[in-house]
């Protein structure tokens, strides 16, 4: 699934919200990992370490930040929330660096006061997301 994360501003505050389009549960998972636990630069420096020292392993748990969680299950990076059940979402370890990339370059944009929006993709969310990192950890 191809989406566009856009920078949305939050009432009350000068904070901006990462809105997915189309909404989707992994757009709704993606915008709120990052916002919530990524965060910034030296966020991002974490999670593409965390990637580099993976093993053949065909399932790793790479770490948690507020309240998402993060695995490796094969050639996939696997992030839900364990607050809100239909917010999970599994992508392609590349697509997972590129979205790493393209937040980078957004956090610079912040700074600067001119915020674009991004795309990304994933392969499934939801309960199909799930249902995939069940079924490798019963292997």
């Amino acid at each position: 699934m191809k989406l566009t994360l856009t920078p949305s501003p939050a009432k009350n505050t000068e904070r901006l919200y990462l809105v997915s389009n189309p909404l989707t549960n992994g757009g709704l998972e993606i915008g709120s990992w990052l916002q919530d636990d990524v965060v910034s630069v030296d966020g991002i420096s974490f999670w593409r370490e965390k990637i580099a020292r993976i093993s053949n392993e065909n399932i790793v748990y790479l770490g948690s930040g507020n309240a998402h969680h993060v695995y490796i299950v094969g050639p996939y990076v696997y992030i839900f929330c364990e607050y809100v059940d239909e917010q999970q979402v599994m992508m392609h370890t590349h697509d997972f660096l590129q979205l790493l990339d393209k937040y980078e370059t957004y956090l610079a944009q912040i700074s600067s006061g001119l915020p674009q929006s991004f795309e990304t993709v994933y392969a499934h969310d939801g309960s199909a997301a799930a249902a995939i990192y069940k079924s490798e950890k019963s292997k």
